[in-house]
């Protein structure tokens, strides 16, 4: 087997493992709290941030969307019923990309260490589970798990020591979105675009210094012939 420079792989989830597609979970929301749609959806992302760091529980997180909107009266089990609606309806617009499975298989059986490294909120962490992403790496590293954000560097470093694996041993595989292959750069990993597409380089003019994998399947090809070792 071939001894590689690197000895791990670090990949986002969103629009590189899974396309989130386009959820309803919002509308399905107001519809049930009796509220309009943007109204629920500007209270949503006053909480987003501690949601996604882990300083707010689901149930917690809950409460507060219905104490703002009014429905203060709302019991536990009623919340409960709303927030398992809410990740029904994010899990059902979700899916894996072709060959993530394949691929993931393929990278281990080259040597890899793999993770997902992931800004994601509890919701994120059950479509991981339902769709089948957690078993084929591992380790998980979720931000509302980990207390800490991409492209914080202390998110990279703590992946990193949790996997084992020094930080310039590491690759980081990402769309670019919230300046993610940044954040991999200047923690020492080596940054990987993959689905292009997904972000717009006229936003961030950075993403453009990249090496670009087109598609997940294409990644275990391109560390062959091009991240080899020293």
């Amino acid at each position: 087997m071939p001894e590689y420079r690197y000895h791990a792989v670090l990949m986002d989830m969103y629009y590189t493992l899974l396309d989130p597609g386009s959820p309803t979970h919002v509308e399905q929301l107001a519809g049930a709290f009796g509220a309009p749609v943007a109204r629920v959806k500007a209270v949503m992302d006053v909480y987003q941030p501690g949601y996604e760091l882990g300083n707010l529980m689901p149930t917690s997180r809950m409460r507060k969307l219905a104490d703002n909107l009014g429905r203060e009266s709302l019991t536990d089990a009623q919340l409960g019923d709303l927030i398992s609606l809410e990740n029904r309806a994010c899990r059902a617009a979700a899916t894996v990309y072709p060959q993530v499975a394949e691929t993931l298989q393929r990278l281990r059986s080259m040597g890899f260490k793999l993770g997902i490294l992931s800004n994601a909120n509890p919701i994120g962490i059950y479509i991981a589970q339902e769709l089948g992403l957690i078993g084929l790496v591992d380790q998980t590293f979720f931000s509302c798990e980990l207390g800490l954000a991409k492209p914080n560097i202390k998110a990279y470093t703590k992946a990193a020591q949790l996997l084992g694996v020094p930080r310039r041993r590491c690759i980081f595989v990402g769309d670019g979105a919230g300046n993610e292959l940044d954040g991999a750069r200047h923690a020492d990993m080596k940054p990987l675009r993959v689905h292009p597409w997904a972000q717009n380089d006229s936003t961030n003019p950075s993403l453009a210094q990249y090496p670009v994998v087109e598609t997940i399947a294409d990644l275990p090809e391109f560390i062959r012939n091009r991240l080899m070792s020293i």
